[in-house]
This record gives C-alpha cells, structure tokens and sequence, in this order.
C-alpha cells in the first residue's frame, strides 16, 4: 500500500488542473526538482495510479492523466481531503506500524515498513520503540530478529481486540460506511481504511446485516462498525485461531452462538467459510 508524499500530490494537483497535459520541464519547475526525480515519482505512483485505474500517459510531449471521469475525481477529493505522509502526525505513523504489525504473523522487515510509509529506516526504528511500549501495556511483545526482521508476540485474542481498538480510534464513522457502500472509493490516503481486504468487508457487512444486526441491540454507526471491523479481523486471522487459548462460553452467550451460525451461512452463501468452535465463542 502507498501512501502518497507532498511532492507526489503536487505533481498529481498539477496533472489534475492541466487537462491537456504538461511538459516535463513545466513540472520540474513547479515542483522545484530534477527531471530524474520527476520520472522517479511517475515510476512509483505507476501501480497505486493503476489500481485506482488512472494511468500517467505521454501524448506529443507532453504528460496527461487518463481514466474514468468518476476516478479522476476520486482523486481529486482525496488529493483535496486526505493528508499527505508529511502532514501525518508521529502518532498516527506509530499506529499505522502497530497496525501493520498486528495484522501480519510473518516478520516485516525495517526497510519494507519504511518504504510503505515514505520515511526513513531510523524513522521506523524511532518509532518501533514507542510502539513495544504501547502493545508492552496490553501484554504483546515487539520481537526484532537481526536479518530477519519485526513481529509480535502476544495472545491471539489481544492481538485482535488491540488491532481493531486501533482501526476504531483512527477511522471516522461516516467515511467507513461511504467507503464500503462505493466500489469506486478506494480510500485515499487512509491507510487505515485500506489495511483490510474492501471486498471482505463488504462481504462481512453483506452477511451481517441480513443475519445480526437487525436482530441484537446496536445503539450507534460506530458499534456497527466495531463489529463489522471485529468480524473482518477475526475472518483474516482465522488461521492463527488456535492462538486464541481456552475461550468459554459465558452464560447466556447461546443465543449469540446462534446468531453467528446464521452468519456463516449467510457469507458461505458467498463465499466458503468455515470456522472452529473457538472463532465462534470469540465472536
């Protein structure tokens, strides 16, 4: 996933305002660099532009956004809305790291971190060290294996409840939903948003809503949102579930049993879905 730079949104802003296109040394002079690094930023916004389905064409010289009316705007907006790396705050850099972290089993190494936030390997390292202090409080460890690089380590069930609490303070209610209800949104700069598959949340709110949400007392957008984000996470780490330890079920807890296996087969409807008597109790 990229996150876009001050210098790549200026390049972008002026590709959006010039419809007809622009030179190369137009775009040296108003971005102030060399035309070396011109091209280099072309090449790295290449996929992120791809996967928006926008393209950096060269008509005669000279340098054209292409694609759909509707993507270009998206763009635009999120160009407009959305802050860039340099204007993100240490804070929510921290966050984004422990999220990345939580998320994955396998070790992220320090240089692969660094090139998917736009900062330094020292940076990463800086703020790792905030990080193990933040997840040392819930009882996960930050593990750093020379050559090998970072992981955590922690119960499976506080891996899950620290990661989604992360995504709950850092995603907006209203934008959620937008995002999921709009094949066309691809989240912008909101790494958040996009740090879960879209399609799989789209699908987990698909099922929820004919099978859960109607049926148990949900007060508010946001602890629709916590438990659609819950279901997601719970979904994509099915695997390490035997991580979870000894869950019991509490008193009372069959009827929402109950619910959930009316879930499952509302998303197996969709999409295969099997999960054991752990992942069950949890949800």
């Amino acid at each position: 996933m990229i996150i876009l730079t001050k210098r790549q949104k200026e390049i972008l802003s002026i590709l959006l305002r010039i419809s007809n296109g622009t030179t190369i040394k137009q775009l040296e002079e108003s971005v102030n660099v060399s035309r070396r690094t011109i091209y280099r930023e072309f090449n790295e916004l290449k996929l992120d532009l791809e996967r928006r389905g926008l393209t950096i064409s060269n008509i005669d010289g000279k340098y054209v956004l292409q694609g759909q009316e509707r993507d270009i705007e998206q763009l635009r907006e999120d160009i407009g809305d959305s802050p860039s790396q340099q204007e993100m705050s240490v804070s929510e850099r921290q966050s984004i790291l422990a999220a990345m972290l939580l998320l994955e089993d396998e070790p992220q190494k320090i240089v692969s971190l660094a090139m998917s936030l736009k900062v330094s390997e020292g940076t990463v390292q800086r703020d790792l060290t905030e990080v193990a202090l933040a997840l040392g409080k819930y009882g996960i460890t930050l593990i750093k294996k020379k050559g090998v690089g970072i992981s955590v380590k922690g119960t499976e069930f506080q891996r899950r409840q620290v990661l989604c609490g992360i995504l709950l303070s850092e995603i907006n209610d209203y934008r959620f939903f937008k995002y999921i209800g709009d094949d066309q949104d691809v989240g912008g700069n909101n790494y958040f948003l996009r740090l879960l598959p879209k399609k799989r949340i789209q699908l987990v709110t698909q099922a929820l809503n004919k099978s859960v949400l109607k049926k148990i007392n949900i007060k508010s957008d946001h602890q629709s949102m916590q438990l659609i984000l819950l279901t997601t996470i719970c979904l994509e780490r099915a695997a390490s579930s035997d991580n979870l330890g000894e869950i019991k079920a509490i008193d009372g807890s069959l009827k929402y049993q109950s619910l959930v296996y009316q879930f499952m087969a509302e998303y197996s409807q969709i999409e295969p879905l099997k999960l054991d008597r752990k992942e069950i109790i949890y949800l």
